[in-house]
């Protein structure tokens, strides 16, 4: 009996010679895992100051880019404003043009009346009569 109980102590002797061992072991791991975890953690602290630099940098040209949408309608809107004032001049331009022919036509007519009324200044009944075929219809126009 006292054999097997010095088997029994032997054995659970070996066993926690060996579990010592292992503990040893892991906690060598344990060292070299927490000395990485230590490096990874300090590689990983300016990555994460680039990402937060990134990201502060990503929302001023986000600020920036709304500013320029926002000018950017308003100069849209200041451009459909100028082309709908344009087409308007454009039209007003058509218009005095189609005016200043009539006019310069009317006058050219006066002036061509006028002539041929002035052919007859000599002759007081040829006159009359050509006043009244030629220059008549200026007076009546008024």
């Amino acid at each position: 009996m006292i054999h097997q109980k010095d088997e029994q102590i032997a054995q659970r002797e070996k066993k926690i010679y060996s579990l010592k061992k292992k503990t040893q072991e892991l906690e060598k791991f344990k060292f070299v895992l927490d000395y990485k975890i230590k490096e990874l953690k300090r590689d990983i602290t300016p990555q994460q100051n680039e990402i937060l630099a990134l990201k502060q940098e990503t929302n001023e040209l986000d600020a920036k880019l709304k500013h320029y949408n926002q000018v950017s309608a308003g100069l849209g809107f200041t451009v459909d404003d100028n082309r709908t004032r344009q087409d308007q001049m454009q039209k007003l331009i058509k218009s005095s043009r189609a005016t200043i022919r009539r006019n310069e036509i009317y006058i050219r007519s006066y002036k061509n009346a006028v002539y041929w009324v002035a052919q007859h200044i000599d002759d007081y009944e040829q006159l009359k009569f050509s006043i009244n075929e030629n220059l008549y219809q200026y007076v009546t126009d008024m």
